[in-house]
């Protein structure tokens, strides 16, 4: 963060120094410099957001959002390292053609935050005022939608401060409140996934953090487990190619078979 930081302070500056970036080449005052930059910069977290939900590698980066299946204001916090690098690229390449200067980029950093915390926040809005706000902003309603379980919600509104982008680019949805279920389509249990150490389970398995921030469930016996194992695949069996409602796939490895086994030994104890 901290170099990604850097590089925005340098560029925004390159920017100004050449007059480079559509606020200088329009001749924007202050008033206007404000709207592009911002809205610019808005896009920018919308576009890279939509890249990573179609993008098998990326998802595997931003899955870590979406397996909180008790969102809250932490959900807004809860990314993976190269998730963050992401939006990053992403800001830059936005600074770089609207030519943003830094006090714009405090404005709209200021709007995220708000933004992000408001819209993951767990609270319930009157209908009425919930869909008043998503004609311009992107409200709570709207944006649990996208955390919803299943397709094709789960590949919809993407945007962070605005909801111009998804009306615009035709991935708006909408689902009553009371229909909304977290996650992906694999449970985690919500004292497990939000354990930081090892912790160990009633049937003898340990949990880890995997690399990539999610939970694998790992045999006294087995030094790893396969990253990622645990997200299996869509419950509704229809075509995924690039893997958005579960994790990119990998081979089907002894430790996986292993993982499986113990599963349905934890299954067939609980019935017995």
């Amino acid at each position: 963060h901290t170099a990604i930081a850097i590089l925005i302070v340098m560029l925004s500056d390159w920017c100004k120094k050449e007059s480079f970036g559509i606020v200088y080449w329009t001749g924007a005052n202050t008033i206007f410099t404000i709207i592009i930059g911002v809205l610019a910069l808005d896009f920018s977290s919308w576009l890279v957001h939509w890249v990573m939900h179609k993008t098998r590698v990326l998802w595997g980066f931003h899955l870590v959002h979406h397996t909180d299946n008790n969102v809250d204001v932490t959900t807004g916090l809860r990314h993976h390292p190269g998730d963050s690098i992401l939006r990053g690229i992403f800001f830059l390449l936005l600074i770089f053609a609207s030519g943003a200067p830094m006090y714009v980029v405090m404005i709209y950093q200021t709007l995220l935050v708000l933004a992000t915390a408001f819209t993951h926040a767990n609270i319930s809005l009157p209908k009425s005022v919930d869909k008043a706000i998503s004609y311009f902003l992107v409200s709570p309603n709207m944006h649990k939608v996208h955390h919803h379980w299943k397709q094709p919600y789960t590949d919809s509104n993407y945007g962070a401060v605005f909801s111009i982008w998804d009306r615009l680019f035709g991935t708006y949805k909408t689902l009553d409140p009371k229909e909304l279920r977290y996650g992906l389509d694999r449970y985690y249990p919500n004292e497990k996934d939000e354990d930081l150490v090892a912790a160990r389970s009633e049937h003898g398995v340990t949990l880890v953090v995997a690399p990539a921030g999610l939970e694998c469930r790992q045999p006294p016996e087995i030094a790893v487990v396969g990253v990622l194992a645990r997200v299996g695949v869509r419950a509704d069996g229809a075509s995924d190619p690039v893997g958005r409602n579960h994790t990119p796939s990998v081979p089907d490895t002894a430790v996986q078979v292993r993982l499986r086994q113990l599963e349905e030994g934890a299954a067939a104890q609980t019935q017995s």
